[in-house]
């Protein structure tokens, strides 16, 4: 059986996928995962810092050890990070 095919269930097993669902989509973990993805959507800096992480950490693995600009590259890095881990929002998906 593949994972597209629905079998039948009894009215039971149903009611209890239903109010288990509902529970999980209710979950405060779930909530509070989607406040802090809406607290990102909203928060400008927060974007900007994960977005120049991103792209610093990239251009650092495409580098080659022998670079001159590397150790300039790793203290902005470095700065990131810190900026990143003191962003309240950024650390509300953490």
């Amino acid at each position: 059986m593949d994972l597209t095919t629905v079998t039948s269930v009894t009215p039971d097993v149903s009611a209890t996928l239903d109010n288990l669902a509902d529970a999980l989509r209710r979950s405060a973990s779930r909530l509070a995962l989607q406040q802090a993805h809406a607290s990102l959507e909203g928060d400008s800096v927060a974007r900007h810092l994960l977005e120049r992480l991103a792209r610093i950490q990239a251009e650092l693995r495409n580098q080659s050890a022998a670079s001159t600009d590397l150790a300039t590259q790793i203290e902005q890095l470095h700065q990131l990070q810190e900026q990143v881990r003191s962003n309240s929002t950024i650390q509300a998906l953490a």
